[in-house]
């Protein structure tokens, strides 16, 4: 008696089951880049911007003696019309006149994003 041949190789059923499931795994592979991509735009626009709300107090600080208080400055065009940034300052305290407190807004036009920086200043 001779034994029954032994099936060899895969079923077209297996074959399309095993393409499947490689294809959801490459799926969620992209998807998982696709959301990598796009957080680390978003960390580097806000870097951006805390940048230029930094630099515009480091600039502020160095030049006190021209403050006035109460007001506010809006410069319309930063960082090549993708930003905005807005300058408050005020005084904190009515007996302490030399004590101002200096804070910058700076919001992207595209995102409506804002980062603010607070300094006190005084002289």
């Amino acid at each position: 008696m001779k034994n029954p041949p032994s099936q060899a190789g895969f079923s077209a059923i297996e074959l399309l089951i095993t393409l499947l499931v490689g294809f959801l795994f490459i799926m969620m592979g992209y998807q998982l880049y696709a959301v990598s991509i796009q957080g680390s735009g978003d960390a580097r626009e806000q870097s951006k911007l805390s940048s230029l709300a930094y630099e515009k107090l480091r600039t502020i600080q160095a030049t006190t003696g021209t403050l006035t208080c109460p007001s506010t400055v809006v410069d319309a065009t930063v960082d090549s019309n993708k930003a905005t940034m807005t300058t408050t300052i005020t005084c904190p305290s009515a007996t302490l006149t030399s004590l101002k407190l200096v804070v910058v807004k700076v919001k992207a036009n595209a995102s409506q994003r804002e980062v603010s920086h607070a300094i006190y200043v005084s002289r």
